[in-house]
């Protein structure tokens, strides 16, 4: 006994660590059987979970009955994976990328949200009430379509509709394959430049419904969008007052303040400014100061980069206004707005065949686009400037077609026929631009062809032939 006794104490400190290694080793095993309960269950409820969704073909429990944040509330839209109506099944990679690349571009726009793709790719090859696919997901409109593909050829199907299985938009492409990325490519954009107005203009549709005491920042949004292709000196006060409004509810909307942007800049080209009280300079600064806050809340809206760089370049700034429309394009080149203002800036460089280009190819985006009247009316300024009169008299009379109440395409026509030498007709032409607008300023003209003396020379000249006086 007296010899483990001496054992013990020559070796206490050994002794010590091993009961202190004892101690921790049981506080490591307590955790860890803990741990293995806790994941034993949380495993045994994924599978369940799992199980259910297998079964029953639902999605699995998340609220999404709060609006998602930045967007004001606004309804969510849901692409759901195209199906692949080919024999071959191989070519379902085909419809995937289409259906991704919807998805990327439909993100570009940043000014509705997008169901993540993890959330639609779990109801492929599931047949299903489209109605109730919508309550799943949460979002206010969805969009399927189909791909069959035969030989080199390719036809697909899109349709979008809402919540509710009211059809908002159809169509259907048919293409050769001569190059499938290419096709991939062109689809994409088409489809995502048509449907997208068509979700503006349900949204409209339906905030118009709703009564206007109750008005929260989005419905606000939105009824100053409604105003867009008006030009009325109280129609841009409207605007403006609503978008003001929608700003002080919430300050992080950048979409308020890129369309605070474009009414202040939609009035300096309307009436030098006077319809806001702001005047020519004054106009433009805060126009580009409203761009600036838009971008400052979200850096990559692409149409605060395309208002601000139109705003630039009528500041003389040409170089940053281009570097800003390119930046739009790049963000988004589905936008058929941000095409416009692009090739606007490019016609003031003097770069008109490149503007036109950028001008077909918005059109080809969204042939029903809002803004396809102003798109043509500006097609005709550049023919004009590239001396195609016959070309820019047929186009023009389109743009009265698309735009009866504006004033813009009638100026055009004025300068137009006087340089066919038409001098009655031309102010007659200026008669009515005068009727419609009273106290419309030619100075977006000159400031537009700032760059091109010879030009904004035949334009004063016409318009002074026609009856202004300067």
């Amino acid at each position: 006994m007296s010899e483990i006794l001496t054992w013990l104490e020559a070796n206490e400190t050994i002794l010590s660590a091993i009961a202190a290694a004892v101690v921790v080793l049981s506080i490591v095993g307590a955790a860890m059987r803990n741990a293995y309960r806790k994941t034993s269950t949380a495993f045994v409820g994924t599978a369940r979970a799992t199980k259910e969704v297998l079964s029953n073909g639902t999605a699995p429990v998340v609220d999404v009955s709060q609006p998602v944040p930045g967007f004001g509330g606004r309804p969510a839209i849901a692409v759901l994976p195209f199906d692949n109506m080919s024999e071959d099944p191989d070519q379902d990679y085909f419809a995937d990328g289409i259906t991704e690349d919807i998805l990327t571009s439909l993100q570009s726009f940043r000014t509705f949200p997008v169901i993540a793709r993890n959330s639609t790719f779990a109801y492929k090859g599931k047949s299903m009430d489209l109605r109730e696919v919508a309550k799943q997901l949460g979002a206010g409109y969805i969009l399927e379509g189909s791909v069959r593909k035969s030989g080199d050829k390719v036809r697909i199907t899109g349709q979008l509709i809402d919540k509710d299985g009211h059809h908002i938009w159809a169509d259907r492409f048919d293409r050769d394959l001569s190059d499938i990325f290419a096709v991939q490519d062109e689809i994409t954009s088409t489809i995502v430049g048509a449907i997208a107005p068509e979700i503006d203009g349900a949204d409209i549709r339906q905030v118009h419904g709703k009564p206007t005491e109750n008005m929260d920042a989005w419905d606000c949004v939105l009824r100053a969008q409604s105003l867009g292709n008006e030009t009325s000196a109280e129609s841009l006060k409207e605007a403006h007052a609503l978008l003001k409004k929608a700003v002080e509810l919430d300050p992080q909307i950048a979409q308020a303040y890129a369309m605070l942007a474009g009414v202040v800049f939609s009035d300096f080209a309307r009436s030098d400014g006077k319809a806001l009280g702001l005047g020519r300079t004054e106009s433009l600064k805060k126009a580009a100061e409203y761009a600036a806050k838009a971008l400052s809340i979200d850096r990559s809206f692409p149409a605060a980069h395309g208002i601000l760089g139109i705003t630039h370049a009528y500041l003389q700034n040409m170089e940053l206004g281009l570097k800003e429309t390119r930046e739009a394009v790049r963000l988004n080149p589905s936008d058929t707005q941000i095409r416009f203002l692009h090739a606007q800036v490019l016609a003031m460089s003097g770069n008109f065949s490149e503007a036109l280009e950028e001008l077909e190819l918005g059109k080809r985006l969204s042939p029903s686009d809002p803004w396809i009247g102003r798109i043509i009316t500006f097609e005709t300024i550049y023919l004009f400037a590239m001396g195609r009169l016959e070309e820019a008299e047929r186009r023009v009379i389109e743009a009265i077609a698309a735009r009866p109440q504006h004033p813009l395409p009638r100026y055009v026509q004025v300068f137009i026929l006087d340089g066919l030498s038409r001098g009655e007709e031309a102010q007659m032409a200026y008669q009515e631009g005068s009727r419609l607008v009273p106290d419309f300023s030619p100075n977006y003209f000159f400031q537009l062809f700032a760059g091109q003396p010879k030009i904004d020379q035949q334009i004063r000249d016409a318009l002074r032939r026609a009856g202004w006086e300067s």
